[in-house]
């Protein structure tokens, strides 16, 4: 029998963060690297525990350095709790809105899964599936 939950408590889907979610204003956290042409990039990288241990942050570490050295701003997020992941990509999305930059990346070094053809990034603070 196959057999789907119904509910995901703490998993954020990226799709309903990036188009429904509210305006926060800026970022908040400064730029990791930054330059005037445009090309905005958020990278998050996870380091997890548990049953679901990874460490994502090296990776996005080198993701972020690779995108500032092609002319990038880029703000890296290693933070991956709820509440943080939240704040980012509800800021991210907003300056987005106000800036409309040419070019816009985002990376993403964690866990995550799909289900009905809509993605979900997990949480670090997120002990199960």
């Amino acid at each position: 029998m196959n057999s789907r939950p119904t509910s995901f408590p703490g998993i954020y889907g990226l799709t309903a963060l990036l188009m429904l979610a509210p305006e926060v204003g800026a970022l908040a956290q400064t730029p990791k690297c930054t330059n005037s042409n445009m090309r905005l990039a958020l990278v998050l990288g996870g380091a997890y525990s548990g049953s679901l241990k990874i460490s994502g942050v090296r990776d996005a570490e080198a993701f972020s350095d690779a995108l500032c050295d092609v002319d990038f701003t880029v703000f890296l997020v290693t933070d991956l709790r709820l509440e943080n992941m939240r704040n980012q990509l509800d800021s991210f999305r907003a300056t987005l809105k106000k800036l409309k930059p040419k070019t816009v990346a985002f990376f993403y070094s964690g866990h995550g899964y799909q289900l009905n053809e809509q993605n979900y990034l997990v949480p670090e603070d997120q002990t199960s599936i």
